[in-house]
């Protein structure tokens, strides 16, 4: 069944700031992940995976209890020859209540077989979930350079590459 975008900013932004969360669900909800959890972009950014996110909002929240609908719709940004990247904003509602809203993106790329948009729009949604999620809390630490930089010394190899598409 499709869901339908809200008709109307207050319809959207319906509970703002009006959730109710217990002491032991805000607890959780914000509690740091095992380090093994976490990745790393090539760019050097330090992240948890959707994965992990939707875990975290199912085991403490519970299912069903959260949603991730359309706030827009689908753009697409032209970078170069065969780059795409798809862009779309997405409201995050638990218990009914608006939490946060984020764009999402992904990258397609022209002439990769094992890609395609529906992948990419799968992609970009939860990109978008993990953005929304800082809102609640989750994955926090991803953002706080005095656990991600000893994470990184740990967990991550820095090496520098020449050539390819940009040196």
């Amino acid at each position: 069944e499709m869901q339908r975008v809200p008709a109307s900013p207050q319809e959207r932004f319906q509970g703002a700031s009006q959730l109710k969360l217990s002491d032991k669900e805000s607890e959780a909800l914000g509690a740091s992940f095992p380090e093994e959890d976490a990745d790393i972009l090539p760019t050097g950014e330090v992240y948890v995976s959707h994965k992990h996110v939707r875990l975290r909002l199912n085991s403490v929240l519970g299912r069903g209890q959260w949603a991730l609908l359309p706030g827009g719709p689908y753009t697409k940004e032209e970078i170069g020859d065969r780059r795409r990247v798809l862009q779309r904003e997405y409201d995050l509602y638990v218990r009914g209540h608006f939490v946060a809203s984020s764009v999402g993106e992904a990258e397609y790329w022209e002439g990769n077989d094992r890609s395609s948009w529906a992948t990419t729009a799968e992609s970009l949604k939860s990109n978008a979930l993990t953005r929304a999620c800082k809102d609640l809390g989750i994955a926090a630490e991803c953002w706080d350079k005095h656990w991600t930089e000893p994470w990184k010394k740990k967990w991550a190899v820095r090496v520098w590459v020449k050539g390819g598409r940009d040196d």
